[in-house]
């Protein structure tokens, strides 16, 4: 392959622990110092394009600003999601007092970690379950791992998988086009030998027997297997649920069908104030549609954010025009053959010509007999996410043991679905790797970036670095005096070094986290 060699820097130009984003004719490069050498590398993470010199550098990871993608300095090889490519790496030269970089002909944006791929030799087959963040996940490990027998991935969507975080919203909003929701292209599955089944749903699953079989009737057997069947969205237990122009959101062809729906309507009301029902609404204002919201508690988002982030929020989506009908419960949904209004318990209607229910999800597991689940319908996974020896679970559909205290939870994250497919993955080819990973999920809306890393079902107090009505804040969620959580707005890269303090147990304590002399910085530095 043929390379060029382009002067990029001074040496004194970056000090140790600094990075540049230079900016040559054909691709800007990720130019980085640490530890007295200097690595080049694309500029941009593979996700969503965030820039990466806005990251964080620890030892020898580069961690995105955005939604916390890792990436190794080293070489640009992708460590954690949600990006599923590594960074292009290019070797940098010192000469007298300037640092090159060798570039190729060709530059790409990101590259596909390096895969094995199928031997007809290996008869050996891994079946997953489930076509979502973890399912898509754990094919790609597999052969990144060097397995080279056969896998089948057994998807119910009628697409190939997707990024469901879009939905609600770039999706939604005609921002995102349907060819750019694919994770994958076919011509990913097709090269490396990953058996995609669409439209096919699993009936019933024999553990011991190592068989599934799919609602079609055929039989498929499994020497390993991984159910990563995600959830599915709860349904309203009202009269008139079943009416047209009544929708759920959980697959790309629901927000299609919310979009062209939207076109023809002028009331719309969401039951529901969580995430899913608040980006909703925010991109249903985006297309200048009327927006009712009415939900059982009195503030969004409060048991996990607190009142005054939840509060927040509220106040920004009535700036943009939604309005709320809080402490209220749905009596039933009245019309013909479609929606026409909305009845609540206290007697109140209100107009509605399109109804949207966000009112949580629950487990994919029906299809499950010899299993026992939890009182949620979930699967119980020890550290390594095994089921048992010879079937995993991972994502949405799994209650797991949290590594900061080992108490069992269940967390709706797309991130760490990915991780947990990952890691399972790696586990399905024999190794004994712990799923140690802290939950982290974002949220865009009504012009409110937060980010928030950590689990805290509850706590016993919020403290608040800056003002929450500035929209410029970080919220530490203290237990024990100690920091359980954080949720931060527009300060992407203090929350991405408190995810890594958290996941490293460096962690300060909540009196330090109080003092006016942190260094978040600072923090990360000494956590190395």
């Amino acid at each position: 392959m043929k390379t060029r060699r382009e002067v990029i820097a001074k040496i004194d130009d970056l000090q140790d622990g600094e990075m540049t984003t230079v900016y040559l004719d054909d691709t800007d490069i990720l130019l980085i110092k640490q530890d007295g050498r200097f690595y080049a590398m694309g500029g941009y993470c593979p996700h969503h394009g965030a820039p990466l010199e806005m990251g964080v550098l620890s030892k020898h990871h580069l961690t995105c600003p955005w939604h916390q993608a890792c990436f190794d300095l080293r070489n640009g090889d992708l460590i954690d999601p949600p990006a599923l490519d590594a960074l292009p790496s290019y070797k940098t030269i010192i000469e007298d007092d300037n640092v090159l970089v060798e570039l190729p002909d060709k530059v790409e944006e990101s590259r596909i970690p390096q895969m094995t791929k199928e031997d007809p030799k290996n008869h050996r087959q891994f079946v997953i379950i489930g076509g979502g963040a973890a399912g898509h996940a754990a094919a790609q490990t597999l052969r990144q791992d060097g397995f080279t027998g056969k896998i089948r991935l057994i998807s119910r969507d009628t697409q190939l998988p997707y990024d469901r975080t879009a939905l609600s919203k770039e999706y939604l909003q005609g921002k995102l086009k349907p060819d750019r929701l694919p994770l994958r292209q076919q011509s990913f599955y097709d090269e490396y030998k990953i058996d995609l089944s669409l439209n096919t749903a699993v009936k019933s699953l024999a553990i011991q027997e190592k068989k599934c079989s799919l609602e079609d009737g055929t039989a498929v057997s499994f020497d390993k297997l991984l159910i990563a069947t995600g959830s599915r969205p709860k349904m309203l237990p009202v009269p008139g649920i079943k009416l047209n122009n009544v929708f759920t959101l959980r697959h790309a062809d629901d927000a299609q069908s919310i979009r062209d729906a939207a076109e023809k309507c002028n009331h719309v009301v969401m039951i529901g104030a969580g995430f899913i029902g608040m980006e909703v609404a925010d991109s249903l204002r985006k297309m200048d549609k009327p927006v009712t919201v009415v939900a059982p508690e009195a503030v969004p988002f409060a048991p996990l954010l607190g009142d005054e982030i939840g509060q927040l929020f509220k106040t920004a989506h009535e700036d943009n025009g939604v309005r709320f009908m809080l402490n209220s419960s749905i009596q039933k949904i009245d019309g013909g053959d479609a929606v026409q209004k909305v009845v609540l318990q206290s007697g109140k209607q209100i107009e509605a010509d399109m109804v949207i229910v966000g009112i949580g999800v629950e487990p994919v597991t029906d299809f499950i007999q010899d299993i026992e689940l939890e009182k949620d319908k979930s699967i119980r996974v020890d550290s390594r996410l095994a089921v048992s020896e010879h079937v995993f679970a991972a994502g949405d559909a799994v209650t797991f043991p949290y590594a900061p205290n080992e108490q069992n939870i269940r967390v709706e994250h797309w991130r760490v679905a990915q991780q947990q497919g990952k890691v399972a993955a790696k586990n399905m080819l024999g190794n004994t790797e712990s799923f140690d990973k802290i939950p982290f999920f974002w949220t865009d809306q009504a012009g409110l970036p937060l980010r928030y890393t950590g689990f805290a079902p509850d706590w016993d107090e919020i403290y608040y670095d800056g003002e929450v009505y500035s929209k410029n804040f970080i919220a530490y969620y203290l237990k024990n005096e100690q920091v359980v959580a954080a949720a931060a707005c527009n300060r992407d890269e203090q929350i991405t070094i408190i995810a890594s303090l958290l996941a490293n147990g460096k962690m300060p304590s909540a009196e330090k986290i109080k003092s006016k002399s942190l260094n978040l910085k600072q923090l990360i530095h000494e956590a190395d």
